[in-house]
């Protein structure tokens, strides 16, 4: 999922996923398989309005370049702590 969001593009998904502040946003999730095919139709035909402000906030913040500074920001932070004890 985040692959197709950081390429900006729409996702139809059965998948359990864990980015509810997207939801009907830029990630869409089918009741069933008919309800699958008309959402990507939907998408494809531009009656599904995809909110890229939403998206592009989101890639901001969680981008995998983000998250590894996030990471290892936390991790020298807690290192320094460590080393004062």
């Amino acid at each position: 999922i985040m692959s197709y969001i950081e390429n900006r593009l729409p996702v139809v998904t059965t998948l359990n996923y864990e980015l509810t502040e997207l939801n009907n946003k830029c990630i869409f999730a089918p009741n069933s398989n008919q309800d699958f095919i008309e959402k990507v139709h939907a998408l494809i035909n531009g009656e599904i309005t995809v909110n890229h402000a939403e998206m592009e906030k989101f890639i901001q913040i969680n981008s995998y370049p983000q998250l590894i500074n996030r990471i290892l920001n936390s991790l020298e932070s807690s290192m320094s702590s460590h080393k004062s004890i």
